[in-house]
């Protein structure tokens, strides 16, 4: 209850910080809604001029976008910010002063900075979700319910791990230079379904750096296409999020204030 509390607290004071300039907030969400509208936009222009992706049809790969659409815009709404504010933090001594707050540091660190104009690409997401089920007569069982959310909460703990690395790299480093755009460059390859990879990349996207939980096994599961070793994919992503969970408290033990 208590980090609840301090969820919804923080969200109301990054909301609160964004309406100060309420044109530059609409404005930065409108800009942001219509990025997001390149990859359905993009995926038009390969049906319409080529074969499009083996096994998935205009409609099913919709589908996939609209997943990989929902999750990246709540990897943005929650993580986005955060990064560039703990490196400030520590390279002005400030970080200090979260060791002292009564609520966990990595909670701190990463549900502080919050990204409202987010929203906006969570609800397109979900418009486009809804809009390729209904054009597919998807037939939504209990099963296909609860595994759609379980993924969807799985491919969150992956970039929630990735961006615990991230925290745990800048305690060490102060200033990571290039690794957030690494980061996001890396998460680009769930953009599309794992096939096109080949086989080498295929599996290291399905079963090593399961970025195919970003999409494509959300998408599988609704659209009941052959089944991917689920249990095993849930169990490297565990296996990722204690890595980098220990990797960042052995960082913080290691912090000497001030990047010193």
């Amino acid at each position: 209850m208590k980090y609840m509390n301090f969820f919804f607290s923080s969200l109301k004071v990054s909301l609160s910080q964004q309406m100060v300039y309420k044109a530059n907030y609409f404005i930065r969400t409108l800009t942001l809604m219509g990025f997001d509208m390149v990859l359905p936009f993009v995926t038009i222009l390969i049906y319409l001029n080529t074969k499009g992706f083996n096994g998935w049809s205009f409609d099913e790969i919709i589908l996939f976008q609209g997943i990989f659409i929902l999750v990246n815009a709540l990897d943005r709404f929650f993580f986005r910010r955060a990064n560039w504010f703990l490196s400030n933090d520590i390279r002005n001594g400030n970080f200090d002063r979260y060791l002292l707050y009564p609520v966990n540091v990595l909670a701190y660190v990463s549900f502080t900075h919050l990204a409202p104009e987010q929203a906006a690409q969570v609800v397109v997401g979900i418009a486009v979700i809804i809009y390729s089920l209904v054009k597919l007569s998807v037939s939504l069982t209990v099963m296909k319910v609860i595994g759609f959310f379980l993924f969807l909460a799985l491919a969150m703990v992956l970039l929630l791990s990735l961006q615990i690395f991230q925290y745990a790299v800048i305690l060490r480093a102060v200033m990571m230079g290039r690794m957030g755009e690494f980061i996001m460059t890396l998460k680009r390859y769930g953009e599309y379904p794992v096939e096109i990879y080949g086989g080498a990349l295929s599996s290291v996207l399905r079963y090593v750096l399961p970025l195919s939980v970003l999409a494509y096994v959300p998408s599988n599961v609704l659209l009941s296409k052959a089944s991917e070793n689920y249990f095993f994919i849930g169990i490297i992503i565990v296996a990722i999020f204690f890595l980098s969970y220990s990797f960042w408290l052995n960082s913080l033990r290691n912090y000497t204030s001030a990047g010193g």
